[in-house]
């Protein structure tokens, strides 16, 4: 029963330290690579667990993502689909990151993503891209403003 208890509890805390994650990461200096790498892995963290709160949290109001399909979409639209049921969140892999740090309250990340069992609407994401996304520090809250994924060039 106690273990039970446990591992209902263990989504809980993970959630919950998503949401916080936002919400205290309100560092006075330059970010480093590695915290740049933890936004990004807790944004996500929180798309995979379908957790709304968590995700408004760490978008920007004015955030664009533009999908491989090259088509921008807005934040209205972002967050449509993460709570859409038929959204299955994979592990993402976070391989060759670069970082680009400029001033205090922008950083620009990116990386190979591997990301293993996604799917929306029955139709698999693509294993392997390359993506970029640019973070902002606004009211002392980091925010993601632009996220790109491109599929990685044919061999």
């Amino acid at each position: 029963m106690r273990l039970r208890s446990f591992l209902l509890l263990v989504p809980v805390a993970v959630l919950a330290g998503v949401a916080a994650f936002f919400l205290f990461a309100k560092r006075p200096e330059k970010p480093s690579e590695e915290f740049v790498i933890a936004l990004e892995q807790s944004l996500a963290a929180a798309e995979k667990q379908h957790d709304l709160n968590a995700f408004k949290l760490g978008l920007a109001d004015d955030v664009m993502n533009i999908g491989i399909d090259g088509k921008v979409y807005l934040k209205d639209f972002i967050l449509k689909v993460v709570v859409d049921p038929a959204l299955v969140g994979g592990m993402l892999t976070i391989s060759n990151p670069q970082v680009r740090v400029i001033g205090r309250d922008v950083a620009i990340l990116s990386y190979d993503a591997l990301v293993e069992g996604s799917s929306y609407k029955g139709q698999p994401y693509p294993r392997e891209t390359r993506v970029s996304s640019v973070w902002v520090r606004r009211d002392g809250r980091w925010q993601l403003l632009l996220h790109q994924a491109t599929l990685p060039p044919k061999p």
